[in-house]
Parts: structure tokens; C-alpha cells; sequence
């Protein structure tokens, strides 16, 4: 259970530095779970349930900037005033927004497979799906993997979103806020925002992390990740695409492991 307006936060790992982790969109804290135990080692690690995913509460709007002041009013109300942050698709998105409207605050930030651009619609077939599955009519998990397969024939893609499936009395509901993301679909599809306290830069170092299969950070946006964070470094994962800490899970541990060691 989480604290009345809170956001849900998976904590593990221990050390005198905190990085805090932000999954991508349908996704929730423990898509990151391998990671975080490979970080866990030497640092406090927060796996944190972005607003209207896992267990944290839904909200009446959903945008970039709403989501990365809900993870920083959480990250207050635990003390957490330094720390680094790792976001993975709309999670990077969230953490891009965080560390430009907080930079004193970031220390280190790693975005993983997304650049600050506005991206055209690219989720209409999974929404598609997700409308067409009648929750009170399916009897298991593999009654819902079955009308999904109509619409999605990616069985990864259905296994993730499968995840976010729980049981509520006598039937099934979804974690996440289906209406709600999909409402606010386009806000969360936009670049975020470029604002910053006057004269403030980030101060400490910027990873772009990208797979090398993946048509999310491409080269071209490279321009705009450095107009945003002046020398940012950018790192391509061979034979990994969008899902690069799930199909090379090791070689993306050791990235971020190198990444967050302060010397």
C-alpha cells in the first residue's frame, strides 16, 4: 500500500548514493527488477511505479511534467533530495523532465532508448487490443493472451502487458489506467518540457542508451538530446532493440554500473 497520494516504490540495494528507476509506458516498477539488483550491490535503488501503472494511484491528467513532479514530490516525502536516475522509453521522458526542472538535485542520468522529441502515434494497435479484451468474459491469463494474438502477434509484447493483469474480485482488471493513457496518449507522446531554474545546467554527466535495432533514439535526435544537456555521451547496444535491458539485460547492467560509479 502506498501513502495517501504517493506513488508506489520498490526499495532494495543499500549505499551512501540512491538511484531511482522509472519503467516505460503499460510497464510498472518490476520491469526493472534485473537491473535494479545489479545496481543494488553498492547503492539504495527505488523502483518507482510511474503515476496511473503498478500499484500507484491514477490521476485526472496524465503528461511528462505531471509524472516527473509526482516522482519528485515522492522522492521528497522520503527524504531523497540527491540521487541518480535511469528512465527507460516514457520513463526516460519522465527523468529528462525531472532533471531539467530539478538539476541540482540529479546527479547522474541515464536514458534508455528515448530521445526529447515528439513521437507520431505508434501505440494504436496495442490500445486496439487492449480495448477489444473483454475482462469480464476471460477466465485466465491465456484466454487474454489468446484475444490479444488477434491484434498483436509480438508474443513479448503480450507477455509484458500480460504482467499488468490482477485479479479484482470475481474477475480481471489491468494495473495500469487504460482510459487514462490512452486519453492523454498525445501529452504523453510529447517532448519534455525545456524549462529550467534560470541560469541552472545539469551539472553531472548524461547517458543516452540506445538499442541498436531500436527506430526510438535515433541517430538524427542525437541534436536534440545535446541541445538539452550539453555533453550528453550516447551509447548504441548491438542486437538489442527497444527492450535493450530485457534482450541484453548484461551488457545494459554493466553500462549503468559503470555509469553510476562515482569517483
Amino acid at each position: 500500500m502506498t501513502e495517501q497520494g504517493a506513488l508506489s516504490v520498490m526499495q532494495s540495494g543499500s549505499g551512501e548514493t540512491t538511484v531511482v528507476l522509472l519503467h516505460g509506458l503499460f510497464g510498472n516498477a518490476r520491469n526493472l527488477g534485473m537491473l535494479g539488483r545489479a545496481l543494488g550491490g553498492k547503492r539504495q535503488i527505488l523502483s518507482v511505479d510511474l503515476p496511473g501503472h503498478g500499484n500507484s494511484p491514477h490521476e485526472a491528467r496524465y503528461s511528462i511534467e505531471i509524472m516527473a513532479k509526482r516522482v519528485w514530490q515522492t522522492l521528497r516525502a522520503r527524504g531523497v533530495e540527491r540521487y541518480g536516475l535511469l528512465g527507460h522509453s516514457l520513463g526516460g521522458k519522465v527523468a529528462m523532465a525531472m532533471a531539467l526542472a530539478q538539476p541540482r538535485e540529479v546527479q547522474r542520468l541515464l536514458v534508455a532508448d528515448i530521445a526529447p522529441v515528439r513521437y507520431p502515434p505508434r501505440h494504436e494497435k496495442v490500445f486496439a487490443a487492449l480495448d477489444a479484451l473483454d475482462l469480464t468474459a476471460i477466465g485466465s491469463r491465456a484466454d487474454a493472451d489468446a484475444v490479444l494474438a488477434r491484434e498483436l502477434d509480438d508474443l513479448v509484447l503480450r507477455q509484458f502487458l500480460l504482467q499488468n493483469l490482477r485479479r479484482d474480485g470475481q474477475q480481471y482488471a489491468w494495473r495500469f489506467d487504460l482510459a487514462g493513457l490512452k486519453r492523454d496518449y498525445a501529452a504523453l507522446s510529447e517532448a519534455p518540457s525545456a524549462s529550467r531554474p534560470a541560469g541552472e545546467a545539469l551539472a553531472g554527466p548524461v547517458l543516452f542508451v540506445a538499442g541498436e535495432r531500436s527506430n526510438y533514439l535515433l541517430p538524427g535526435y542525437e541534436k536534440a538530446c545535446t541541445a538539452l544537456f550539453a555533453g550528453a555521451k550516447f551509447e548504441r547496444i548491438a542486437d538489442a532493440g527497444h527492450w535493450l535491458h530485457a534482450e541484453q539485460p548484461e551488457i545494459f547492467a554493466q553500462i549503468a554500473e559503470k555509469f553510476f560509479t562515482i569517483e
